[in-house]
């Protein structure tokens, strides 16, 4: 699964969402990579609504959660960039990497 299977994630959750996750947790006993890929949510988002709704105690007691660690930990370390101007630049230099290294001098620009 890759994260543009998640298009859901960061969406509010509708009434009919929250009852199919009961059904698929509670009746069809599916586990929490499972009912991500059908809900098209990250494995995350499932826990937490599992965990808010009172479906399962604590995250650790959800079915799959042992799984979802996992590959959490098989992700690759790719470092996340909160503010806007460093996403900007990492995508500038990551697009034109010589951009970086042609960048004048402001000292220079000085004299």
């Amino acid at each position: 699964m890759t994260s543009t299977d998640n298009i859901n994630a960061g969406k509010p959750w509708t009434k009919q969402e929250d009852e199919l996750l009961v059904k698929l947790y509670n009746e069809d006993k599916l586990d929490v990579i499972s009912i991500s890929e059908i809900h098209q949510r990250a494995p995350g988002g499932i826990i937490s609504r599992l965990v808010k709704n009172k479906i399962v105690p604590d995250k650790k007691s959800t079915r799959g959660y042992e799984q979802y660690l996992q590959l959490e930990k098989a992700k690759p370390d790719i470092p996340d960039t909160k503010d806007t101007s460093s996403k900007l630049e990492n995508l500038k230099n990551y697009l034109n990497p010589n951009l970086k290294q042609n960048k004048p001098n402001q000292q220079n620009q000085m004299n």
